[in-house]
C-alpha cells in the first residue's frame, strides 16, 4: 500500500510503499500501539507512518546512527517482563539520540548492559 505523509521536519509530502493494509492503518489511527499493529515493519517505516519523516531526512537532521538497528519492540524470544524492559530501553535510546543531536550530555540516559536484561 502506498502511504503518503507530510514530513514534520520539512513539510514536504513523501510516499512510501509499505506492506500494510487499510484496516491496520485504521487500527493504529484508532489508538493501537504502532509496534503491535505493524510488528513486521522496520523502525524507519514505523517512524514514517507516525511523522512522515524519511530515513534520509532523519540522517540529514541528526546524522547517521552509529548503533546497529535492532527492533527492540519485537525480541525473538520474549519472556515475562522482557517486553517492558525492552520498551524502556527503546525510550532511553531515543532520549540519548535526541540529547546527542542537541549537543547535550548523555550521562543521564545511560543504557543498561544487554547481558543484564
Amino acid at each position: 500500500m502506498i502511504v503518503r505523509r507530510t514530513s514534520r521536519f520539512s513539510g514536504q509530502v513523501h510516499e512510501m510503499d509499505l506492506d500494510i493494509t487499510e484496516a491496520q492503518l485504521r487500527e493504529w489511527e484508532g489508538g493501537a500501539l504502532i509496534q503491535e499493529v505493524f510488528p513486521h515493519l522496520t523502525t524507519d517505516e514505523r517512524e514514517f507512518i507516525m511523522t512522515g519523516i524519511t530515513p534520509k531526512e532523519w540522517d540529514e537532521a541528526f546524522g547517521e546512527d552509529d548503533e546497529p538497528e535492532e527492533d527492540l519492540y519485537n525480541p525473538p524470544n520474549p519472556s515475562w517482563g522482557y517486553n517492558r524492559i525492552v520498551r524502556d530501553r527503546a525510550e532511553l535510546k531515543a532520549l540519548r539520540r535526541s540529547a546527542r543531536a542537541a549537543g547535550l550530555p548523555q550521562e543521564p540516559f545511560r543504557l543498561p548492559d544487554k547481558d543484564r536484561i
